[in-house]
């Protein structure tokens, strides 16, 4: 049995771009559930590609939240989620010492 999700990706050419992915289920034997499969490029119930929530997360260094959600028509609360999501990531890694600078300057 296949089930349909709708992912957004990178914009390609100032289009928007949309995936259109067929995913398996399966059922377990054992424990009689059913599970979807699983993509290393998006997340579990996401609606973006993580490639995409990266570049808009990178994008908010120059550009404010609310110009950011009307330049990509994303709502603002999932851009608060997507910077919530990855500026915890990069202070994580800050205190575990593995940051490492983007920018260099002597």
């Amino acid at each position: 049995m296949y089930q349909e999700r709708t992912i957004r990706d990178m914009a390609l050419l100032g289009r928007k771009v949309f995936l259109h992915l067929k995913t398996r289920q399966f059922h377990c034997n054992d424990c009689s559930r059913y599970f979807n499969e699983s993509f290393n490029f998006v997340d579990k119930n996401g609606t973006m590609t993580i490639r995409y929530e990266q570049y808009l997360f990178f994008m908010l260094e120059n550009i404010c939240l609310s110009d950011m959600c009307v330049k990509e028509n994303i709502s603002y609360l999932a851009m608060q989620r997507i910077y919530k999501k990855y500026a915890d990531k990069i202070i994580s890694l800050k205190n575990l010492g593995y940051y490492t600078p983007l920018i260099l300057q002597i």
